[in-house]
């Protein structure tokens, strides 16, 4: 089953607005936060990568203590483990946020943007997500039957499509047949009904 993380497993601030708040850069995070063309997304990630480089991951990653956690996220996750479900999560954010929540979360996969150490970056966009579910369940010998997504937004549909299952919990109306929408996005309710689906 993967995830998204912002707005999925975290609500609120996303994990870039979390780091940003701790290096003094909130305030132009949320206008980052505003992008929409790929272009404008590029040139914040560039600009992002330039705050970070005065900073370890370690450092930034301590701002990702203060995340609010989905309703239900520790008992869902719990629930799907113990039922031998193997946990991912795919994020358009950077790989050390994503890392922390994996690890912490005993997500045993994980896909962020990368931020190499030359400076470039390898940039992760929402239909690489999909791309990657497939590429995962292809190397885990899985069907897509067996697979399942969860995402808050359009963004995620490709993702959500890609799964046997989709679960939308966005609080705008739901117009994808493809998908389920359970607004509000509790993890534990999520996890009992496609445990109870199988």
């Amino acid at each position: 089953m993967v995830f998204d993380l912002d707005g999925t497993l975290i609500r609120g601030d996303t994990c870039c607005e979390l780091i940003a708040g701790r290096i003094g850069r909130l305030d132009q995070m949320r206008g980052f936060e505003r992008c929409v063309t790929q272009r404008e997304i590029e040139a914040a990630r560039v600009e992002m990568s330039r705050w970070y480089s005065q900073f370890s991951e370690d450092e930034l990653s301590q701002s990702l203590v203060g995340a609010v956690e989905a309703p239900g996220m520790r008992a869902g996750l719990d629930r799907l483990r113990a039922a031998g479900v193997m946990v991912a999560i795919a994020s358009i954010t950077w790989p050390f946020a994503v890392r922390w929540f994996a690890e912490r979360l005993g997500a045993q996969f994980y896909l962020g943007t990368e931020l190499r150490a030359d400076k470039t970056i390898g940039h992760v966009w929402p239909e690489d997500k999909a791309e990657w579910l497939r590429y995962l369940a292809g190397s885990l010998g899985l069907e897509k039957a067996e697979t399942a997504a969860v995402g808050d937004s359009a963004g995620d549909l490709p993702m959500l499509c890609e799964a046997g299952r989709g679960y939308y919990v966005g609080k705008d109306r739901n117009t994808w047949p493809e998908v389920i929408h359970l607004p509000g996005g509790n993890i534990d309710e999520i996890a009992r009904e496609l445990l109870k689906a199988d």
